[in-house]
């Protein structure tokens, strides 16, 4: 979010929001509830986008008979919506969706809804993406997975598999790798080379591993026109190491940021 905002809509699907309003006794409290939610906010934003193109078409109408010498009728515009803006600009195609879901029934729900309202999406988490690789890869979805696909220690990541990310990959899907949100301990930033050389390990194709880290995730956080290779005219935020990035024995040589070197350290 520091190079683009807003970057996109947060969904969640699955035992996240269901422990968490459950808990406390509110709705979603099932995963039914949980896709009713959105659902219905869905459904709302539709109407509002509907009224606000409305609005816009009655006011060029009006403008039109004003510049032809003729009487019209002002139009009214709809009241205004804070809560709704947002999945507004998400089914008007201004905004991208990052769903996260973890569980193969989820991962469909969140499928179904795609399919529902037509809006650009990203899957996050997607421990089960395996299940239904062919799915996912049949709507050219993105995902963002761990090289295990564990996300939060619930019971709906029980059945990961080192080979999540290299099975949504052969099916056709563009697979962006993260650190494992807290799991196993792989959680911080400087680890990511870590998750890309676990996705090999799983039978990931290496140069795509690599390429998940760098510019498959700048292409799907919709920034590859400033960071994620090296090309003329974009940040020049380089790292540069002694070895294979992908190894663990690697070590960084220099660090530059805008072209500026930042850290040089010997070992």
């Amino acid at each position: 979010m520091t190079i683009l905002s807003p970057a996109g809509i947060k969904l969640s699907l699955g035992e996240g929001p269901k422990d968490a309003y459950g808990g406390k006794g509110r709705l979603p409290s099932t995963r039914m509830g949980s896709a009713y939610v959105v659902r219905k906010a869905l459904l709302e934003a539709g109407e509002y986008l509907k009224k606000a193109k409305d609005y816009e078409a009655a006011k060029a109408k009006a403008k039109g008979k004003a510049k032809a010498g003729k009487a019209g009728e002002e139009a009214q515009a709809p009241k205004r919506d804070l809560a709704l803006e947002p999945l507004a600009a998400l089914l008007d195609g201004k905004l991208p969706a990052f769903i996260e879901c973890y569980r193969a029934d989820d991962i469909m729900t969140a499928l179904r809804l795609v399919d529902e309202f037509k809006f650009k999406a990203v899957l996050i988490g997607c421990a089960e993406g395996f299940r239904v690789a062919g799915e996912i890869a049949k709507r050219s979805i993105p995902v963002i997975v761990g090289p295990m696909g564990i996300g939060p220690r619930r019971v709906e990541t029980m059945d990961v598999t080192i080979a999540n990310a290299a099975v949504l990959a052969k099916a056709g899907v563009k697979v962006v790798l993260e650190a494992e949100e807290g799991a196993l301990g792989i959680a911080a930033l400087e680890e990511l080379p870590l998750a890309a050389a676990l996705a090999v390990k799983g039978g990931m194709d290496r140069d795509a591993a690599l390429r998940a880290i760098t510019l498959t995730a700048a292409e799907v956080l919709g920034v590859a026109d400033r960071i994620g290779s090296l090309e003329a005219g974009k940040d020049a935020d380089v790292v540069v190491f002694d070895g294979d990035p992908l190894d663990y024995r690697t070590r960084v040589k220099a660090v530059l940021l805008k072209g500026k070197v930042l850290t040089f350290v010997e070992y």
